[in-house]
């Protein structure tokens, strides 16, 4: 029965550890019995010991799976989901689970952020590396930092996503953040010709004129660009 092959397999692995036929076994009895824990701690010795690289990646996508599913270990479920992007950035089992661990799991987010980057980089997902910095920007801590992000973001938008108008989106937040950033005002002048995108600036016109941490003079060109500029188009 399955416990005497249970035994006999572990006594095999006693007098050699790696036996991989042993391990196997292991492996399908744990699983058939739902021994969670004994099953995870096959599962790492096989990941050790496997050399052949699309063997290690499902025994990686399957321990880091167990992890989350079965012990509620997210860090532990992205270690190994990691260490299969690393390897190979469009595996679409540890990408999916990886990008699932990143709407669930709000601790990891700057880890799971970096890892799902350089995955969505080495595979030429733009798109997705676009949608990143909105998570990136919520775990800003100053508005500097914000503001910094929110310019690449309308660079990737406008110049490697051919998306103006959205890019003038960006910018448009990153400006709400720094008013006085007559860099990006330049640039929101320029994309809302572009797209003719005057229509977004006219609410922000508003919002300068009760900023008063701004000087007088900055109130007054900011509101030029965005209520003025519309009317001589």
């Amino acid at each position: 029965d399955d416990a005497r092959a249970l035994e006999a397999h572990k006594r095999t692995l006693e007098h050699v550890p790696d036996d991989e036929a042993a391990l196997a076994a292991l492996d399908r009895l744990h699983q058939k019995r739902q021994e969670w824990q004994e099953l995870a701690d096959v599962l790492d010795r096989r990941v050790q010991r496997e050399s052949d690289p699309s063997a290690r990646t499902d025994l990686l996508v399957r321990l880091g799976t167990l992890r989350w599913e079965q012990f509620a270990d997210p860090r532990g479920a992205f270690t190994a989901f990691q260490e299969v992007l690393e390897r190979d950035p469009s595996e679409p089992r540890a990408l999916g689970a990886t990008e699932g661990l990143l709407a669930e799991q709000s601790n990891l987010a700057s880890e799971v952020v970096e890892a799902l980057d350089q995955a969505y980089r080495a595979t030429g997902n733009t798109a997705k590396i676009a949608a990143l910095y909105d998570v990136r920007i919520g775990l800003c801590e100053t508005d500097s930092e914000r503001v910094r992000l929110l310019g690449e973001l309308a660079g990737v938008r406008e110049n490697e996503l051919g998306d103006p108008s959205s890019a003038l989106d960006a910018l448009i937040r990153a400006w709400e953040l720094e008013p006085s950033d007559e860099a990006t005002l330049g640039d929101i002048e320029r994309l809302a010709t572009i797209v003719s995108g005057w229509d977004r600036l006219r609410g922000l016109a508003e919002k300068v004129e009760k900023n008063e941490d701004l000087d007088r003079s900055t109130r007054r060109d900011v509101a030029s660009t965005c209520v003025a500029r519309p009317r001589r188009s």
